[in-house]
């Protein structure tokens, strides 16, 4: 009576379990049963009558066969079966979980590729076992290396339940691949039914879990809180008068930027884990110690003066930023993200630089632009949002020559370079 359910189960499983829907999948095999040198009547059976292989690329192929001694998985036949897909012929060794309990076991192995790098693949497996009881259970490689210890608690499907969605994560084809589980279990049967406290166990710890899924396009609502700190310098020489007799005087402005409070809100696209876009992001920054060092020739002596509490350096601005990051997957929750930016500034201080300068700085600190290169972790939140933490260091320029009476031509150098850090999250607010 079991041998006939789990039949009627197989055959479903052959003709619909698995859909690849964010990346390709090229490939599965069927290994039953788990470490014996014999097919069940049940497999024998399956294989003489169920088992049709497609040569068709674009379908999930099946291969039925059986486990080698010490519970290695031989792609021999698989890779015979499709030698379009170059698949390796190894023999796959498999850290499989206590299987004690189960009356039998499913193992499908899947061959997954990268849509952009189609030519490569990597193999993963799944466990379907099935309880005396006639349950079954799913064991996923969710980071697929080929060991079940380290993947948590199998999971139950819910008796409503007709399907569901399984991550697998690999950087070897560039990430995650979402694949589509059907339920192989009737609803109509009293077990489906059944409600159990160990159901409604690994029923709670599933619904805990999410994971982001990033779409082919979307749109990404980015927020964030950051400060950060520095140096600024600012030289330049002035011209020689000829009714004086100080010769080749250089001034020489610093500050120390303490902190900044950066609030930035913005969108970008996403095509899948790339994105670009722009946000507008208001700081406010505490300065320091800001001093100058007046540097000149007097006749044969040679003047260095170093002067306290010089120059008022801007503490306001509004940031305009264009961006793009790259999320590179470390596992189910972790996300290494590598970032770039431009960003173009208006200072909104108003107060005089010098004691005899005009007040509105914007007016004459002219090409004010900024560059920022750093990284982001973000944690998974739920399937459409991310936290993250941030550090990046930005160097800002501008060009305030045109504040300053008779200076040098080409003789103006400035430097503000400061280091962030902060933290933020990111929605996805839409899929295009």
């Amino acid at each position: 009576m079991m041998g006939k359910y789990l039949y009627c189960c197989l055959i479903k499983l052959l003709s619909g379990i698995l859909l690849l829907l964010t990346t390709e999948v090229a490939t599965g095999q069927i290994v039953y049963p788990i470490g014996g040198d014999r097919f069940s009547p049940v497999t024998s059976k399956l294989f003489n009558e169920a088992y049709n292989p497609s040569k068709d690329s674009s379908a999930v192929p099946v291969v039925v066969t059986r486990l080698i001694r010490g519970r290695e998985i031989d792609t021999t036949p698989l890779a015979k079966e499709f030698p379009k897909h170059k698949i390796p012929y190894i023999k796959l060794p498999v850290a499989l979980p206590d299987l004690q309990g189960y009356a039998d076991t499913v193992a499908v192995l899947w061959y997954l590729r990268n849509p952009l790098r189609p030519s490569s693949g990597v193999i993963n497996v799944m466990l379907i076992a099935q309880k005396k009881n006639q349950e079954l259970v799913y064991f996923i490689d969710s980071n697929n290396n080929n060991n079940f210890l380290d993947d948590g608690k199998p999971f139950h499907f819910k008796p409503e339940e007709k399907q569901k969605e399984v991550e697998i994560y690999d950087n070897r084809i560039g990430g995650s691949v979402t694949l589509l589980l059907h339920n192989l279990m009737p609803v109509n049967t009293p077990l489906a039914q059944k409600h159990t406290p160990e159901a409604e166990q690994n029923k709670t710890g599933l619904e805990k879990k999410q994971v982001y899924k990033p779409r082919a396009f979307g749109l990404i609502f980015i927020g964030g809180l950051s400060s950060g700190s520095g140096d600024a310098s600012m030289f330049f020489r002035v011209k020689n008068q000829p009714d004086s007799d100080e010769r080749n005087m250089s001034y020489h402005y610093t500050a120390k930027y303490f902190a900044s409070l950066n609030t930035s809100l913005g969108l970008a696209f996403s095509f899948r884990n790339f994105y670009i876009g722009g946000s507008g992001s208001y700081e406010l920054s505490q300065v320091g110690e800001q001093n100058m060092r007046v540097r000149y020739e007097k006749g044969s002596a040679y003047v260095n003066q170093f002067l306290n509490n010089q120059g008022s350096w801007p503490y306001t601005r509004f940031n305009f930023t264009l961006f793009t990051e790259y999320d590179i997957p470390l596992n189910k929750k972790l996300r290494l993200t590598p970032m770039v930016s431009y960003t173009r500034y208006e200072l909104l201080t108003e107060q005089p630089f010098t004691f005899s300068g005009a007040a509105k700085l914007n007016d004459y600190f002219h090409d004010r632009y900024a560059y920022s290169y750093g990284g982001k972790v973000k944690y998974v939140l739920t399937d459409r949002s991310m936290l993250f933490v941030e550090l990046y260091k930005r160097e800002n320029f501008f060009d305030a020559s045109s504040y300053f009476s008779d200076i040098e031509e080409g003789s103006f150098k400035m430097s503000l370079k400061q280091v962030y850090g902060g933290v933020g999250i990111q929605v996805r607010v839409t899929d295009l």
